[in-house]
């Protein structure tokens, strides 16, 4: 229910003036804490028709105050009473409610997608449904238009009855029942009205019937298909399925749903396809891609060789925008290889590589993985924060990051879904 509804009147401009102003207050503290909402697994995962509260500071009003005695600030425990309990007020808290997709839409609402072609090849026209296309006097009756075939006939019956005022000098009345008597034909009505203008009969005073449809009067509607031009998307997602990598389950499955749902939300078409890989690359479904694990070698270059493939046969870049993200732990026994297969993809023309690598290691001393490959054979800018690094290239559509907390998803999201591809400094 509104707050128009609920006051029951219409509100003054100061008070509609008041109402925004919570509401920007209310989605700014939201904002501020958007990390921990995304962090939470219930989010993305959970019924998108469920709403969801969150607690937030209300918001104070303006008014006068008396300020308290002063006194002399001074280090020290004082003579107080120490921690009892105190008589001065604590800060408001109410339980704001959202709907599970607004979250999910100011979650993802600093993101986007870079690098989009705009080619004419890439734009695929599927039928969007339906539209009126003109107005018929045949038809089929499943198409019938009751309304203005109405209007049609009223429009006939009025123009007639002036008609026939005009000619026999009958009232408006006469006329109407005229054309009841003779069922809506005209020069049965015509015929009657001359009668009774003699003296011949006479007409009833007043008479219940209906006017009878003429087949100009009945319109149909004319339907078109209408088509609207789409792109497709597909999103390839890597996994590590080493051993080393199961405590990072959670991350993963979390960072891949963020991805999707946001890639979805610009997308009418997306494909998702779910590559895991130790010494050999498998595609898998959904399920299998978060739950097993292996305790064999990895080898990364071999899944970037499948993903190739795949481009080629099953989304071809002419036709789809493809976007790839890999997570890993960075250790791999064909570093150099996988490399080198990297670059070729990168090369191939997909619109973006996002590189997740998860570690518990001090992203400081971190050394001999994937990422300081791809670091020192793509000349990487790094930005180090609180316990991740992300690295930047100037010239490919590649970002990675190294991260170890759930803290860090937000971060991540928006590292991998940038609204622009330039170096950051």
């Amino acid at each position: 229910m509104s707050i128009r509804e609920v006051i029951g009147k219409p509100l003054g401009k100061s008070i509609m003036k008041d109402v925004r102003r919570h509401q920007e207050k209310v989605m700014d503290q939201v904002r501020k804490h958007i990390g921990d909402i995304i962090a939470n697994e219930d989010i993305i995962t959970g019924d998108r028709k469920r709403k969801v509260r969150i607690t937030v500071r209300a918001l104070k009003d303006y008014y006068f105050r008396f300020a308290p005695p002063k006194t002399k600030a001074k280090d020290g425990s004082g003579k107080g009473p120490g921690s009892v309990a105190g008589d001065e007020p604590g800060e408001a808290l109410f339980d704001a409610e959202f709907d599970l997709d607004e979250l999910i839409d100011i979650a993802l609402e600093d993101c986007g997608l870079p690098n989009l072609r705009q080619r004419e090849a890439f734009e695929i026209e599927v039928p969007k449904g339906y539209r009126v296309k003109s107005i018929e006097k045949s038809g089929l009756w499943t198409l019938f238009d009751k309304r203005r075939t109405a209007r049609a006939a009223i429009s006939r019956i009025t123009d007639f009855i002036v008609f026939l005022m005009k000619e026999t000098g009958c009232t408006q009345e006469e006329a109407e029942i005229a054309l009841i008597l003779s069922k809506g034909d005209v020069q049965k009505t015509y015929q009657l009205l001359l009668k009774v203008k003699r003296g011949e009969i006479t007409l009833p005073k007043k008479m219940l019937g209906k006017f009878f449809l003429s087949g100009d009067d009945y319109r149909f509607f004319e339907l078109e298909e209408e088509l609207e031009k789409v792109s497709n998307a597909a999103v390839y997602l890597l996994r590590d399925w080493s051993g080393s990598t199961d405590r990072y389950k959670y991350l993963i499955r979390m960072s891949s749903s963020w991805l999707s749902e946001a890639i979805r939300r610009l997308y009418r078409n997306v494909r998702i396809i779910f590559i895991g890989y130790e010494n050999e690359p498998e595609r898998v479904s959904e399920n299998d891609f978060f739950a097993r694990s292996a305790s064999g070698g990895t080898v990364a270059y071999r899944a970037y060789e499948l993903v190739q493939k795949l481009i080629k046969t099953e989304t071809p870049l002419d036709f789809w925008d493809v976007f790839v993200y890999q997570f890993s732990d960075g250790d791999d026994f064909q570093i150099s290889t996988a490399g080198l297969r990297m670059e070729e993809l990168l090369k191939s023309g997909v619109n973006f590589v996002g590189y997740g690598e998860m570690t518990d290691r001090d992203t400081k001393s971190a050394s001999g993985t994937l990422m300081t490959e791809f670091e020192q054979r793509f000349s990487l800018k790094i930005i180090s924060g609180e316990g991740h690094k992300i690295y930047h290239s100037k010239n490919r559509p590649f970002r990675g990051m190294v991260f170890g907390d759930k803290k860090h998803l937000r971060i991540l999201v928006t590292t991998f879904l940038p609204k622009e591809l330039k170096e950051e400094v």
